[in-house]
């Protein structure tokens, strides 16, 4: 038994790095590996012997890392149609340069706009929404996110 063993290893060795790609100076990522639900990639390299761990993150996700807060949203529509809704939120981010959000409660579909702490904050983003073209809209206490 040693003495297939003492072939083998050598073999298997010379095996393994004559299957290496070739070094042109770029990494790249040739297959993942998934060892007992972990990932490892090509482009993960370690010394024989190493002790490798991994942490994986308990949530991926992003939304529930949000933080919110009571605060204000100026409204810029409230209507019956999803699709004008869903449009009008994309025109004002674009316009506004703020995140729109698209709910519906009590029977309507409703566009509001922005993230204000303040009174004072949802007043300037209410002008500002007049100024581009939403003149029917108002404050709408929210929660918001920080």
């Amino acid at each position: 038994m040693l003495r297939y063993l003492r072939f083998a290893i050598p073999l298997t060795l010379a095996f393994l790095i004559g299957c290496q790609p070739e070094d042109n100076g770029k990494d790249e990522v040739i297959m993942d590996t998934v060892i007992e639900g972990e990932i490892i990639t090509d482009a993960d390299t370690v010394d024989e012997g190493e002790l490798v761990t991994f942490t994986v993150p308990e949530s991926t996700d992003t939304a529930a890392d949000t933080a919110t807060a009571d605060g204000y949203r100026v409204q810029i529509f409230a209507g019956a149609s999803e699709e004008n809704a869903r449009r009008l939120a994309l025109e004002a981010e674009s316009l506004l340069s703020v995140p729109a959000y698209v709910h519906y409660t009590d029977g309507y579909w409703k566009v509001r706009v922005g993230n204000c702490g303040t009174r004072a904050e949802a007043e300037t983003l209410r002008n500002r929404a007049r100024n581009a073209g939403y003149a029917d809209c108002w404050i709408a206490a929210d929660t918001i996110e920080r």
